[in-house]
């Protein structure tokens, strides 16, 4: 597994976009808890796989050491993984662990190590993960086409053959891969803690939990 990667300027518009991210994530989780009927959450809610996707795609060009990356997203998705059930009622892994497979899948296609990326396509088959094949495929989409309008055609692809196992409004998340795509043109830059986007996850979902059981 590769150690180190030359360590480019990160743009802070990533941020922006994580930030957004976020926002969508939760609007998304609001719904699922507290308006199920209202379609609206959840088409906000969309937005949030490709931005993560993405996100991913640039943490493993930034990053310096990519097994200590693994090993802190592999905590935060064990952390997670309780608040995850508890709220969404999937027994199913999270989706951080689509993160960490996606990391690995794209360094096995980097290091032309097709066996591995082949068990890790294989792998939402036997063992549930949130958003399956799918999301492992919308990571590498991101990686392998590097060209903006490329990926993007992939990804409508992806969404078209997606809503046969999901929904329709998943091809909402198509406006989440412009955001990612065009970010430097369209997204002011920000400055925020890195650690904030790991604590958010358990943290939104433990919240979102006990708000449902105490008042509700």
């Amino acid at each position: 597994m590769k150690e180190t990667h030359t360590k480019p300027q990160i743009s802070t518009s990533g941020n922006t976009l994580k930030l957004i991210g976020i926002i969508s994530m939760v609007i998304d989780h609001v719904g699922l808890l507290f308006f199920p009927h209202i379609t609206i959450f959840r088409i906000i809610g969309r937005l949030a796989l490709p931005i993560f996707a993405y996100a991913i795609v640039k943490g493993y060009k930034h990053t310096s050491n990519l097994d200590r990356y693994i090993k802190r997203l592999l905590i935060l998705a064990l952390i997670s993984q309780i608040p995850f059930m508890l709220v969404t009622k999937i027994m199913a892994l999270n989706i951080i662990f689509t993160l960490v497979l996606g990391l690995i899948l794209i360094d096995s296609y980097e290091k032309k190590n097709y066996l591995i990326g082949i068990i890790i396509l294989l792998f939402p088959f036997f063992i549930e993960i949130d958003y399956s094949i799918y999301g492992l495929l919308l990571i590498l989409s991101f990686h392998v086409f590097k060209k903006p309008i490329n990926a993007f055609y992939i990804q409508a692809c992806l969404n078209t053959v997606w809503i046969f196992f999901s929904s329709i409004i998943q091809m909402f998340s198509l406006f989440g891969s412009v955001l990612c795509l065009f970010e430097e043109k369209l997204l002011p830059k920000i400055k925020m803690n890195k650690y904030f986007f790991y604590a958010f996850y358990p943290i939104h979902l433990m919240i979102l939990y006990l708000i449902k059981i105490i008042f509700i």
